[in-house]
């Protein structure tokens, strides 16, 4: 590797770290090269573990996802969690009680989210309450303990008002997938999950393809609790086989 090309990576790498991510326009008018070039770039940096490639750019590399701010995880995969939102949308009732959890997939939820009267929205999240606003949709927000990294009511007090309620349909998001269930990297955020689980009649995991990997430290609960997974995989073939078993419905997308 010639010393031009890897002075321009370190560049790259440092202006990631200034303004945590960087865009394949900006970065090919900086240092006066092709978009694909850039693009090279920031493929072998994403292999190397320094950045994680997103669409028109990258953003740094985290050891976990609770690492990343709410505005880097919204740029991860949007494409995906668009599509998702649009599969989710279609698992609506047309009158009856809706739970939507905190998360940048379950906020593209609230974003297509008609504006049904005939639905009453509870959510725990700051992101999912201004959507729906937007969208002159109005929600319950639960109250607690609002977490920076998700914008999400979570704790004893969340969990207290859950337990009041009865929701016809859940939407609940999760950091880390594997054979044995679903995970967060925050125990309280784990147990308030857990709990719109409970109380909820229907169950509907919003998960991109990414997060099958190596569980966060506190598991949210088991594939016992979720009627529904919808993602746009691939679905590693041991978790299949566990969908199948647990009569769970798996909507690729």
């Amino acid at each position: 590797m010639n010393k031009g090309l890897t002075t321009r990576r370190q560049k790259i790498l440092d202006m990631a770290i200034q303004h945590d991510s960087v865009r394949v326009d900006d970065l090919a008018q900086i240092f006066n090269v092709s978009t694909e070039t850039i693009r090279r770039d920031l493929d072998r940096m994403a292999a190397e573990g320094l950045l994680v490639r997103t669409h028109g750019g990258a953003i740094l590399q985290f050891e976990s996802e609770a690492q990343r701010s709410y505005a880097q995880r919204e740029v991860l995969r949007s494409d995906a969690k668009q599509r998702m939102a649009v599969a989710a949308i279609t698992k609506l009732p047309t009158a009856g009680s809706v739970l939507i959890d905190a998360g940048t997939t379950t906020t593209a939820i609230a974003e297509r989210m008609p504006n049904n009267p005939h639905l009453n929205i509870v959510t725990n999240a700051l992101t999912v309450v201004y959507a729906l606003a937007k969208n002159r949709s109005q929600a319950q927000l639960l109250g607690g303990t609002v977490r920076w990294e998700s914008f999400a009511a979570v704790g004893p007090r969340t969990i207290m008002q859950l337990h009041d309620m009865t929701f016809d349909v859940a939407f609940i998001g999760c950091n880390s997938m594997d054979v044995h269930g679903f995970y967060t990297a925050i125990e309280e955020e784990a147990l308030s999950k857990a709990a719109m689980a409970r109380q909820s009649r229907t169950v509907i995991l919003v998960a991109d393809g990414a997060k099958f990997r190596t569980p966060d430290f506190a598991r949210i609960g088991s594939w016992d609790m979720i009627h529904s997974l919808i993602t746009d995989g691939p679905v590693p073939l041991n978790i299949l086989s566990t969908l199948h078993a647990k009569s769970v419905e798996l909507v690729l997308v």
